[in-house]
């Protein structure tokens, strides 16, 4: 899983999602030196409380996703639609 994210030649952000104002995801297409392109889900969260690590984003999990998210894909295609159009 984390062999590709080892320089990586490229990585590009497909979708962006911040469900709460502590929570924040996204969604990268991650190019590795060899082999395809692979799609991880990354999730972070504002901490809270009084620690010192107070109001700082942390990774809460990175996961590798089997195709990009629903609503990533029809954003994407009413995109190109509407470019055609023009």
């Amino acid at each position: 899983m984390w062999r590709p994210l080892v320089d990586a030649v490229s990585a590009e952000t497909l979708q962006r999602l911040q469900p709460s104002e502590n929570t924040y995801m996204e969604v990268l297409r991650v190019t590795p030196k060899a082999g395809p392109p692979q799609l991880y889900m990354w999730i972070v969260s504002r901490q809270g409380g009084s620690s010192s690590w107070h109001s700082c984003w942390m990774t809460d999990a990175v996961q590798l996703v089997e195709q990009m998210p629903a609503a990533t894909a029809q954003r994407r295609q009413e995109q190109h639609e509407r470019q055609q159009l023009q």
